[in-house]
């Protein structure tokens, strides 16, 4: 699936489409290997997105200007832990 002459493009491509079809189960692969992503509305800070590392203690707090791109961050930030574990 991926392109081997762009492979970030085959990426963004690919996260695309699983967050069109079922963005549930991206979050299931990336729980299940203790890689935890949450977007969430502060009503003072607008929307925001954590990406926690495996069995690190703090996770650093990140801004965004609109759900959907708080979404896509924390996800493309999830895959960036992923890779490193492999």
């Amino acid at each position: 699936f991926i392109d081997p002459k762009d492979p970030e493009r085959s990426k963004e491509m690919f996260v695309g489409l699983l967050i069109q079809m079922d963005p549930r189960k991206l979050y299931d692969i990336f729980d299940s290997l203790n890689i935890h992503a949450s977007v969430y509305y502060g009503i003072a800070e607008g929307w925001n997105y954590t990406v926690q590392k495996p069995d690190a203690p703090e996770c650093e707090l990140f801004s965004a200007p609109s759900r959907h791109t708080a979404e896509v961050s924390a996800l493309y930030d999830a895959f960036e832990l992923l890779e490193k574990q492999l």
